[in-house]
């Protein structure tokens, strides 16, 4: 073993001087709530099971959480008209004058019909780009029926 690897210092500190100088730095506090955070986040459970009660409430979840009135029923009405149509969204803009949402202008029409109102959302969709499309499906079909 080589000899000047041993380090020879060690023993010699006075823990408990240096304990009793230390004092915590002016961010520490911050470090403590940070911390408690972290820790009350990490004891959370990974979702919240489906049905659970919130705070006493009789409500379930899916039932405390407001849904716009009818949006659902309208999109099911509206979306069985535009299945077959393969234009694209582009042209439905045009002809309303309405604008939902450039990126997606070459895009089916047919393509976004097939889908549900929930399934939207799963193909990108925001709340507010749905109630878009759904506006912009309705004009059409209102201009069609005109």
């Amino acid at each position: 073993m080589d000899d000047d690897l041993i380090y020879t210092d060690l023993g010699d500190e006075n823990f408990l001087e240096q304990a009793a100088k230390w004092k915590p730095d002016k961010d520490a506090p911050v470090r403590a709530r940070v911390a408690q955070r972290v820790g009350q986040l990490a004891a959370l459970p990974e979702r919240r099971p489906k049905g659970k009660k919130r705070g006493g409430s009789s409500e379930t979840v899916a039932e405390s959480q407001p849904q716009p009135p009818d949006e659902r029923e309208r999109w099911e009405a509206v979306r069985q008209k535009f299945i077959k149509d393969q234009r694209p969204l582009g042209e439905l803009e045009a002809a309303t004058g309405l604008e939902w949402d450039r990126s997606r202008r070459k895009e089916k029409v047919s393509d976004y019909a097939r889908l549900s109102w929930d399934k939207l959302k799963g193909a990108g969709l925001s709340h507010a780009k749905r109630e878009g499309l759904l506006g912009l499906l309705e004009a059409a079909l209102q201009g069609r029926d005109d």
